[in-house]
């Protein structure tokens, strides 16, 4: 651990907070770490994106999700279910609007 770079302790430390079901904690870490690491595979990116919004709609913070949701989606593939499922949770009204173009498929 001690020779561990920060970022690779934060990845820790995230996983750490979503055994821990911390819904704060995983928002604050995996938000963070999307905005700091700009070279992250697509997957790695995904998994952070899928934290930090389950931490914030789990923790009441509807807004910051779909804040998060409107900066990383066009860098995922959101016609995943989890993705749709959470933006969904964030902001009911506005969900059959922002899916119309994959319903449409």
């Amino acid at each position: 651990y001690p020779y561990l770079q920060d970022y690779q302790r934060r990845w820790l430390a995230l996983f750490q907070a979503v055994g821990a079901r911390n819904a704060p904690r995983m928002a604050e870490i995996s938000a963070s770490l999307l905005a700091e690491q700009r070279t992250l595979v697509a997957d790695a990116r995904e998994y952070l994106l899928l934290a930090a919004l389950t931490g914030y709609v789990a923790s009441g913070a509807k807004p910051k999700a779909l804040e998060l949701w409107g900066s990383y989606s066009p860098s995922v593939r959101v016609t995943r279910p989890a993705f749709r499922l959470l933006r969904c949770h964030a902001d009911p009204a506005g969900c059959g609007k922002a899916f119309r173009a994959y319903a449409e498929r």
